[in-house]
């Protein structure tokens, strides 16, 4: 039999420093004692169950009675180095295995209960827990507002400091199971030969941040050395110094319109322009063509200063921001108003030469286009100046079968352009013909607007939906029809209502006649005065969904743009532009030489818009009566008032 030998200071006074640092080490199993024998335990075992008592004494000392002296003490066991102290061992440890059997609540050799881990961690568990509440917390909050003005909190609560709150407890209660975790993983780390100096790493590690920095280097520097746990745990320590800052920026607060409780916010828009002031029953073939002033301005106005869109519309926003739109996009309302096109039409036109009689040497050229019936259509150039442009209606003939337009015109004008390479004997400049042929027509366009410190915009959402000439419905013979269109759905506050027929004499309906195909041929206006076809069959669809432009309102607006429209742009010399006698709006198309598609299409989209502003503004004109029982939501649309607040913005995926 032999005794352990610990290499040690004891064991070796002189010894060198260097030695001292040498792990323990323990000598090879020796032969078991005759008392070890009687108790049935080998001293491995014993040293193995003293350990243990030792380990579950540091966890929970309060678990283990020590009064009556049968638990192991670390001052009580000798220096084992001789056979009577492990004897004396092998006897303290049959004790102190008795005790264990007394003492239920002690946690036996093959495990830990869930009861004795929870006495022991519970205020641990109880951190970890409230750390996550507190960041739940912060989540929660941050998501309910934000985008939202500032809640009404009392003076010394924000939506900032609250944050700053949770945001100290849940750092409080992330480091204090950090801090003792790193404290327990210690023991664990030196279940194994380790050098001395990883104890006071651990130690420094569970007191703060620098600690922890230093045990994280010490990983580092010592790679062969695997601590995820500890390392884990340090790095938690050293970033808990940036969750106050980080907390902070997550929240920002800016300016924000949020829908008001109380205001108006209204914009016109209508399914009938009936602007002329003539009685609707009265006899329309002896009634003079004519328009409302208010019309005929904006036509003027359209064509000496095109306004931008939306410019010209009447509109109620009492917080001056108001919107007309909808929070997924698209159309808000739809309203009837004017549409453009125009097309280049410039292959079309053609070029002549011819000398006059009385003067052979004078030569003259000579454009048009092939509808062109006099001189006075066509651009004639002669040496002293000649015709640069000329407005012209388009022949109705022209859209052969297909529904005409309110009204279209074509231009002819001529275009200068420089030629710098151009040889001896060759003209410097090179005139060559633009023409172009634009249309009017009424139209159902879906809209969204804003206003803006009192500034409404528009924006017409997809393309419109031209109504077309429609049979009359007031007993006339001639093909000169009122402009009618039935949709399969209306946009009404932000609302698609389907187009579905309504019982007859239903409320705001009217009723349309339908060819035996189905296609809307002729509109009835519950008037006793009106005669229909009797090939039709008739339905009946709520007034919404009817578009129509009257007979007189449409002849109206012919007539005055034919006036305004036909024309010619001439100069008195040849080759300069100082001197031009025309239309201002016929100068501007001529651009001095430089006509173009986009020069026409300004001008005609100012024309539609302001047509459109004056159709939506006043559509029956100066006649109180047509208007006086159409519901309300058929004249204007209505939005939401915005109210400027200030509200939180989230930094970042929260």
């Amino acid at each position: 039999m032999h005794s352990p030998s610990l290499r040690s200071m004891r064991g070796n006074p002189n010894a060198s420093p260097e030695e001292h640092l040498d792990r323990i080490e323990l000598s090879p199993r020796r032969p078991e004692t005759p008392i070890e024998e009687q108790c049935g335990y080998s001293f491995q075992e014993i040293r193995k169950m003293s350990a243990n008592d030792e380990y579950r004494a540091f966890l929970a000392p309060s678990m283990l009675d020590f009064s009556d002296q049968q638990s192991l003490h670390l001052n009580s066991v000798p220096e084992v180095s001789s056979p009577d102290s492990e004897q004396e061992l092998s006897k303290h440890m049959t004790s102190n295995d008795i005790a264990n059997q007394r003492h239920p609540s002690t946690p036996p050799d093959s495990g830990l209960t869930i009861e004795w881990i929870w006495s022991v961690w519970w205020v641990e568990m109880f951190s970890s827990v409230l750390a996550l509440e507190c960041i739940s917390a912060i989540m929660i909050i941050l998501s309910i507002y934000r985008g939202q003005p500032l809640p009404h909190w009392p003076k010394l609560i924000s939506i900032n400091s609250l944050i700053a709150v949770f945001t100290a407890v849940f750092k409080a209660a992330l480091i204090l199971p950090v801090a003792e975790g790193l404290g327990q993983l210690k023991w664990n780390w030196f279940d194994r030969s380790q050098t001395l100096g990883d104890l006071v790493l651990f130690d420094n590690a569970s007191r703060g941040p620098w600690g922890s920095l230093l045990l994280m280097k010490s990983y580092i520097l010592r790679p062969s050395i695997r601590g995820y746990l500890a390392g884990l745990g340090a790095f938690i320590t050293v970033a808990a110094l940036a969750i106050d800052a980080f907390s902070q920026a997550t929240i920002s607060l800016g300016s924000c319109n949020i829908t008001a409780d109380s205001g108006l916010a209204q914009v016109p828009r209508t399914n009938n322009y009936s602007g002329n002031p003539q009685r609707r029953d009265s006899s329309l073939d002896a009634a003079p063509i004519t328009l409302n002033q208010k019309m005929r301005k904006a036509i003027n106005k359209g064509l000496v200063d095109p306004p931008k869109a939306g410019e010209l519309i009447k509109f109620d926003c009492t917080s001056r921001n108001c919107t007309f739109t909808q929070d997924g996009g698209g159309g808000y309302f739809s309203s009837l108003g004017i549409c453009y096109s125009c097309d280049d039409i410039t292959d079309q036109a053609v070029l002549k030469f011819f000398t006059k009689k009385s003067a052979p040497a004078v030569n003259i050229s000579m454009w048009s286009l092939p509808w062109s019936k006099n001189t006075s259509e066509t651009i004639l150039q002669r040496e002293n100046g000649g015709t640069l442009l000329t407005m012209r209606p388009t022949p109705i003939q022209t859209y052969h079968n297909n529904s005409p337009p309110i009204f279209s015109f074509d231009i002819l004008s001529l275009t200068y352009s420089k030629c710098d390479s151009c040889g001896p004997g060759v003209p410097s400049v090179a005139r060559k013909p633009f023409a172009a042929q634009c249309r009017i027509d009424p139209c159902v366009r879906k809209y969204n607007a804003t206003v803006t410190d009192g500034v409404y915009t528009e924006k017409v959402e997809g393309h419109g939906q031209l109504l077309k000439r429609r049979r009359a419905t007031l007993g006339e013979s001639k093909n000169e029809n009122a402009f009618a269109l039935l949709t399969e759905s209306v946009l009404v506050d932000g609302t698609e209502r389907k187009c579905k027929e309504v019982e007859e004499r239903a409320i705001n309906s009217v009723r349309v006649g339908l060819r035996q195909d189905g296609h809307f041929q002729e509109i009835f206006d519950n008037s006793s005065e009106i005669s229909h076809s009797e090939n039709l069959f008739w339905k009946t669809y709520p007034q919404e969904c009817v578009w129509v432009v009257d007979r007189n309102s449409w002849q109206g607006m012919r007539e005055t743009m034919t006036e305004l429209l036909s024309g010619r742009v001439m100069t008195p010399e040849a080759d300069s532009f100082q001197w031009l006698n025309g239309s201002v709006w016929g100068q501007q198309l001529f651009a001095a030489g430089n006509a173009s598609i986009s020069t026409v299409n300004n001008l005609v989209a100012g024309l539609a818009e302001s047509m459109t502003a004056t159709i939506r503004n006043d559509p029956y004109g100066t006649s109180e009566e047509l208007g006086k029982n159409v519901p309300a939501d058929l004249k204007v649309a209505t939005g939401r008032v915005l109210s400027p607040k200030t509200c939180i913005y989230v930094n970042g995926a929260i």
